[in-house]
């Protein structure tokens, strides 16, 4: 038997997982690349008779099997982000759903690994390479932030002969050259990129006369049928013919037909016996030799369930919605693209840390922070679970800095009358009063008394209310409407393809008096896949005789509530100043989260108001 490949070798000293993790996907049938004659049926058979994991669910799916078993695929056995990709691409293959087949959501943990902007280890391309596969096969959009660092950090890496070597510091082979390019081209990368092409020309230069592929000439100058098999993929993936690489008449397809044992497994080399590895050859080999690349099939895309969040940052909120997450620590990570800030998370003896949102980094006894329901959890953010209906809370602060909670006794008043706020901070677990803190209610701050409250009125209007206090965690904001503020309105709608879905809107506040009015009156952004923004123009007109200041509030579905922007910010913080007779321009932006977890037609609102300067 042949030295193992040095691809091999660093997938055998590894678990089983991240051997199979190497298999490439299934893909599309590639019409432009022949098939040569091989037998199915018998591959099929061989590898029906063998215990089920990924990459014999894949190779059955390649030879025509309909529904293989997939009870194997139903836990993952390992915590690293290379015993989920394997898993994934399976069960997309199959047809199945990776968010919601397994015990877990196998997509959401697999992007649970992804720090500095690479996945999992970072010593290693294997699991960025087969990570893009993975996600792509589950629908993720190939803009998101994941698939777009993993393919960065593929081509940063790539040697100055074209190929990659299975380690970043490691000699280019054949094998991790082809999964390479494989992953890149389901990145979105061009056939034609000079990545792609000069990789292609270093495959080309370890193809030998019998058609086949040798992995690395420092282990091994004899083909094999992995190698093979992975350049074919590669090929496929590129619409490269395989039967226009020939070496002395012979191409790949040629050599990996006279590899199949009349019993239907596929020897890893001509004349080589049957061993543990062969179920997982001959899937490479029946991907190859049916024309298909990876990944197989791709699925819709069902984000985990999402949860809401609040990120305090030292001088203002950073943002506030909800967002697709398995842990606390990926709410950082999945809402950073929808509210527009950058983070940076270190990987410590501990786990994972993170270290910095924005330009608030951990220094000294300050730091970020997180809580859940208002509580402190005993775990570290990577590792806590998030359950239904779970809340999450991100504040940077001192360790000792205690948690507060705003609330209104009433959140709608009539012109003239007033709100009672109550604030109080979390005790040893007692909420008790907060005497003393700056209440901040529209363009007035107040004191909370020593039970901690304060009285709220004033002109009619909409007021975002929220309380600070040094050594205090910056509370929740509520929203005060009192009386009939003078606004307009602007309808929303999007269509999120997928399942059929709507959302009732309550009629629109009535017509303002003041002479101001905002055209359009409507905003369609038409089809968004998750990924994709679209941006509208508005006009804000003052035709009264008084200066204004506009605000905005954001009613309707959450997609409109958590993703749109005015002006390039975040709807909250809009407002303008228009002069008596003048005109004002407000750009609209909704970008729809790669893991955004609804679909159909939504609507919301935007109710512009006024107040007289």
């Amino acid at each position: 038997m042949r030295p193992q490949s040095g691809l091999q070798k660093n997938l055998m000293k590894k678990t089983l997982a991240y051997v199979l993790l190497l298999a490439p996907l299934l893909a599309a049938v590639v019409p432009f690349s022949s098939q040569a004659a091989f037998d199915t049926a018998s591959a099929k058979t061989y590898l029906a008779a063998k215990p089920q994991g990924p990459w014999t669910v894949m190779g059955l799916v390649a030879a025509g099997q309909a529904q293989p078993a997939l009870d194997s695929l139903k836990t993952v056995s390992g915590n690293q982000a290379i015993s989920y990709e394997a898993p994934i691409l399976a069960l997309t293959a199959a047809g199945q759903n990776p968010h919601t087949f397994g015990s877990e959501d196998f997509v959401a943990k697999l992007k649970s690994f992804y720090t500095q902007d690479q996945m999992g280890d970072p010593t290693s391309l294997n699991d960025d390479i087969f990570g893009i596969l993975a996600l792509v096969s589950a629908g993720e959009a190939k803009s998101s932030t994941e698939i777009t660092g993993m393919k960065n950090f593929i081509i940063s890496h790539q040697a100055q002969n074209g190929g990659w070597g299975y380690a970043v510091s490691a000699a280019s082979d054949t094998d991790t050259t082809a999964a390479a390019v494989t992953a890149l081209v389901a990145a979105g990368v061009d056939t034609q990129d000079v990545h792609i092409q000069s990789a292609l020309a270093f495959m080309k230069t370890n193809q030998n006369t019998d058609g086949g592929f040798l992995s690395n000439a420092a282990f091994d100058s004899n083909s094999n049928t992995s190698s093979t098999a992975w350049v074919v993929w590669a090929l496929n993936a590129t619409k490269t013919s395989p039967d226009s690489w020939l070496d002395s008449g012979k191409g790949p397809l040629d050599y990996l037909a006279a590899n199949q044992n009349a019993q239907g497994w596929f020897a890893d080399q001509v004349g080589g016996q049957e061993n543990g590895f062969t179920p997982i050859t001959t899937a490479y080999a029946i991907i190859a030799l049916s024309g298909k690349t990876l990944p197989l099939r791709i699925v819709a895309s069902q984000p985990s369930q999402s949860f809401a969040f609040r990120i305090e940052g030292s001088n203002e909120q950073v943002c506030e919605g909800t967002v697709a997450a398995i842990t606390a620590l990926d709410v950082v990570k999945n809402a950073a693209s929808q509210c527009g800030y950058s983070y940076n998370i270190q990987d410590t003896q501990y786990g994972p840390y993170l270290n910095q949102i924005g330009n608030d980094a951990a220094a000294n006894l300050t730091g970020w922070q997180y809580a859940v329901n208002l509580t402190i959890p005993s775990v570290g953010a990577a590792d806590y679970q998030l359950q239904t209906n779970d809340q999450v809370l991100w504040y940077y602060g001192g360790w000792d800095d205690k948690l507060t909670r705003l609330s209104l006794d009433k959140a709608v008043t009539d012109s003239g009358q007033s709100s009672t706020a109550t604030l109080e901070y979390n005790n040893g677990g007692t909420w008790q009063p907060l005497a003393g803190a700056s209440l901040n209610f529209g363009t007035t701050t107040v004191s909370t008394n020593e039970q901690g409250q304060a009285n709220l009125s004033g002109a009619d209007g909409y007021y975002r209310v929220f309380a600070q206090k040094p050594g205090f965690v910056r509370s929740n904001a509520v929203l005060l409407k009192i009386g009939q503020p003078q606004n307009s309105s602007v309808s929303l709608s999007v269509n999120v393809p997928g399942v059929n879905g709507t959302d009732t809107q309550g009629p629109p506040p009535s017509k303002p008096d003041i002479a101001f009015s905002v055209n359009p009156g409507s905003l369609d952004f038409g089809d968004l896949a998750a990924g994709q923004q679209s941006e509208k123009s508005l006009s804000i007109s003052n035709t009264g005789n008084k200066n204004l200041q506009i605000q905005a509030v954001v009613d309707g579905q959450d997609v409109f509530k958590d993703n749109l922007k005015l002006q390039n910010q975040a709807w909250e913080k809009y407002q303008a100043q228009i002069n008596s007779g003048s005109q004002a321009n407000v750009s609209a932006e909704l970008s729809i989260p790669a893991s955004f977890p609804g679909y159909g037609q939504m609507q919301g609102e935007i109710i512009f108001w006024a107040q007289a300067e």
